[in-house]
């Protein structure tokens, strides 16, 4: 599974990755990134994509900023 990251510029411009008519859905962000899945991540109704759509949810994800 594709995850994808972007700056907070990228972000806010509205990123166009794909032919989707939807944009990528945001699973969080800290100061510098935001964290974000394809559309079409869970299209193919693979085995086991109930269960990660449970999984896989905003509330999953803690994003911490980046330690220089």
């Amino acid at each position: 599974m594709s995850i994808m990251m972007f700056g907070i510029a990228q972000w806010d411009e509205g990123p166009v990755v794909s032919a989707a008519p939807i944009g990528p859905a945001r699973l969080g962000r800290n100061r510098k990134y935001v964290i974000a899945v394809p559309a079409r991540w869970d299209c193919d109704f693979a085995e086991g994509w109930e269960e990660s759509q449970e999984i896989l949810t905003p509330e999953s994800l803690h994003a911490f900023a980046p330690t220089k």
